[in-house]
């Protein structure tokens, strides 16, 4: 009996307040004043940026990452689109079209003339950077306002659903320069060189991760897992502190969640602000400077106290002996002796290089090197005729050193620095090796 009072209840309240004339009206306005209202906020909210917007945008359908986009909205109905991406604009470009607000079921914005930029990620046509027939790349370019504020915009693709998010361009910087700036920030958190960085999650599974910048894409695979069964190949967008992946990525056994990650430049370290916890990270510094994808090249312009002094005496000297021009040095892995080289450069394919073996101590970031005279026959003949290469060997031996790296998830260069006196230090470029 009771399933039955309930319902007669609410039945009998609903219609005593329906015919209530004291009733409180909850809107003050009608439906359509309303949406003009909200259109209005959004106009001025679209249009009130000082410099313009920056996008985050998807392509549904397409295999590569994400695209960037700078937005100024103009009152006049115009949009001056910025971008530079892996598609269609591999330098800068902008394109001014038309812009509006429509309502359909609800606020759409609307860019609603062709944009050679902006709409060649929606045009149906296969011929469009792999794209399928009657689809292309999948873009939208009608959105539903999701939200919208001074500081963030949230829009939805009416076709496909995919989120873009819209953020204010600094008051001091142009739109070709917000694309410079994404360029430096993808040097320093992945590289297409670096076979891989680290991921780990937060509940402790780690993942190989490899940048390939050129497509916006990152591999992961779980540590000691099947390159041919377990890659998880993961799309990714450039956001002005980080990045942002297409999806959530789960990894293998959908322990964890991450898709928001934060470049913290002083620290260089790239992290989740998703849950706080999962980061990129690189090998420890010792293990990358003696990975056998990795040689560290000499540069030149980059020595500094006694170093300076042992480049100038080679040069001199190997001019003298051989006459032939030093170029400089490099540190790599040997396979087929298992330890470390310096490789010595001439100058001219007439003189080949000369290699000096050692072995190697380390400790935390700390190196101790032990040149003990074995090479090939060229690196033991520059080791017996050219004494600054000689003094040279015996400074690495009788010293520790520190290696020091501009990033811990994306090393460009590493510094090898005397612990005795930190004056005394080589600048590396890294040259990342493909076995």
């Amino acid at each position: 009996m009771k399933s039955y009072i309930y319902p007669l209840a609410i039945s009998l309240v609903i219609s005593a307040a329906s015919c209530s004339r004291e009733e409180e009206n909850i809107w003050e306005d009608s439906a359509a004043v309303r949406t003009e209202k909200v259109v209005k906020e959004q106009f001025e909210t679209l249009c009130g940026a000082p410099n313009g917007w920056s996008m985050y945008y998807f392509a549904a359908e397409s295999e590569k990452g994400g695209v960037n986009f700078t937005l100024n909205f103009n009152e006049n109905g115009s949009v001056a689109i910025g971008t530079k991406n892996i598609y269609n604009s591999p330098v800068f470009a902008e394109e001014t079209s038309l812009w509006e607000i429509i309502t359909d079921n609800g606020p759409v914005l609307t860019f609603n003339s062709y944009n050679n930029l902006f709409h060649f990620f929606s045009d149906p046509d296969d011929g469009i950077a792999g794209g399928s027939k009657g689809v292309g790349l999948g873009g939208d370019y009608e959105f539903m306002i999701m939200s919208y504020c001074p500081d963030s915009i949230v829009l939805k693709g009416k076709k496909t659903g995919v989120y873009c998010k819209m953020f204010p361009l600094e008051a001091d910087i142009t739109p070709e320069e917000y694309f410079t700036k994404l360029d430096e920030l993808q040097a320093s958190i992945g590289s297409s060189d670096l076979p891989y960085a680290w991921f780990e999650a937060e509940n402790g599974e780690r993942y190989t991760a490899a940048f390939k910048t050129e497509d916006r894409t990152i591999t992961f695979m779980i540590e000691g897992g099947d390159p041919k069964l377990d890659e998880h190949i993961v799309r990714y967008v450039l956001t002005n502190t980080g990045i942002r992946l297409f999806e959530p990525f789960e990894g293998d056994n959908e322990a964890f969640s991450v898709q928001n990650f934060e470049y913290n430049a002083e620290a260089t370290t790239l992290t989740c602000i998703d849950d706080g916890k999962s980061k990129f990270y690189s090998e420890d510094l010792t293990v990358l400077f003696f990975a056998p994808t990795v040689k560290w090249d000499f540069k030149q312009a980059s020595v500094s106290g006694v170093f300076a002094q042992y480049y100038q005496d080679v040069v001199a000297q190997c001019k003298a002996q051989f006459s032939q021009n030093f170029q400089g040095f490099a540190f790599r892995y040997e396979a087929k002796t298992a330890k470390a080289t310096a490789l010595w450069f001439q100058d001219g394919a007439k003189y080949p290089n000369a290699y000096l073996y050692c072995t190697i101590e380390t400790n935390g970031n700390d190196v101790k090197f032990n040149f003990d005279g074995t090479g090939d026959s060229t690196g033991r003949g520059h080791l017996s005729n050219v004494a600054a290469i000689s003094d040279l060997v015996d400074f690495f031996n009788n010293h520790t050193f520190e290696l020091q790296c501009d990033s811990k998830i994306c090393a460009k260069y590493m510094r090898l620095v005397n612990k005795s006196n930190p004056e005394d230090y080589i600048i590396l470029d890294a040259n990342y090796v493909k076995l």
